[in-house]
Parts: C-alpha cells; sequence; structure tokens
C-alpha cells in the first residue's frame, strides 16, 4: 500500500493512501487565494493542499514492476489532470458548443464528467491502457446535454407539452 504524506492548506500534514485519489488537479488563480493552497484532490473528500499537482503526481508513479495506475490528460483550462484510469469510463462525445470552446472529449470518473482538450481517441486509449472502460468513440451528440448524457433535448420545448403542476 502506498502512502503518501501532504501538506493541507492549514499546514497540517495528511496521509493518503494512493488507492484512495481518484483525481488530481491544480487550483485557478481564485482557487488558490481562496484555499491557501496548489492542488485539488478528489480522495472521497475533495483536499487542497499547498503541494503543486505536478509535486503530488510524481507521488503516482508506480514502484518497478508493478502497474501504471493513473493517466494524465489536459484540462479545458490548459493544466493537466490525473485520473485513475480504472475508475473512469469514456471517452464521452461532447456538444458542438464544447467543441468552439476548444474542449475535444470527456469521461467519467466518481460520478462526475471531465471534459479535456485532448481527442476521443487519446482518451479511449489511455482508459483502455488503465484498465478502465474505454467505449467507443463517438463524435457529437447533437440534442444531447453538454457530455454526452443520455438525457434527450426536444427540438422545440412548448407550455403545453409540459405535465400540470401539482
Amino acid at each position: 500500500m502506498d502512502v503518501m504524506t501532504l501538506t493541507r492548506a492549514d499546514g497540517r500534514n495528511t496521509q493518503l493512501t494512493v488507492d484512495s485519489i481518484v483525481k488530481i488537479r491544480g487550483l485557478l488563480e481564485f482557487e488558490r487565494r481562496l484555499h491557501a493552497a496548489s492542488t485539488w484532490i478528489d480522495c472521497g473528500i475533495i483536499l487542497y493542499v499547498r503541494e503543486t499537482p505536478e509535486e503530488v503526481a510524481a507521488c503516482l508513479k508506480p514502484a518497478p514492476g508493478r502497474l501504471r495506475r493513473f493517466g494524465r490528460l489536459i484540462a479545458p483550462n490548459g493544466l493537466p489532470v490525473w485520473f485513475q484510469g480504472r475508475l473512469a469510463r469514456g471517452p464521452l462525445p461532447v456538444s458542438a458548443l464544447d467543441r468552439k470552446n476548444g474542449i475535444m472529449s470527456a469521461l467519467a470518473i466518481a460520478g462526475q464528467t471531465q471534459f479535456v482538450r485532448n481527442s476521443a481517441e487519446e482518451v479511449q486509449a489511455l482508459i483502455d491502457a488503465l484498465g478502465g472502460k474505454a467505449l467507443t468513440v463517438t463524435r457529437e451528440m447533437p440534442q444531447t446535454l453538454s457530455g454526452g448524457g443520455a438525457i434527450e433535448m426536444p427540438a422545440r420545448l412548448s407550455w403545453e407539452a409540459l405535465p400540470p403542476i401539482g
């Protein structure tokens, strides 16, 4: 069991097992000021630590002879995001609007959608290599919510189509 010691935003040390980490990303400037930290870690709870994302990610490297568990992709803001591959599912299709904003694909992890600048093929290959659920590459799903969810959006919504309240 790999354990790492990190410094929480309040200055106290905390220990995490590598297996408990789901996702890691750097904080945006306003988040750094708000939390007095550099890195956001999803480990069942959200943890803010002072170490940089690169320092935390360096602790994720497997020992010699052990399989790689974490993947690295590029978030919409251009910063890397690391995720535990076996927990991921993707690639998920993205909307035309998202594509205009530089988002090329997405993946699902821990009940959340992570949008990325990487191609669907890159996301698929990485998730497959890390033992996650690699899905068939799909370009775009018009008429769906952003992130490729299965909720169909009507082409035109009218008040008459809504059921009565009560």
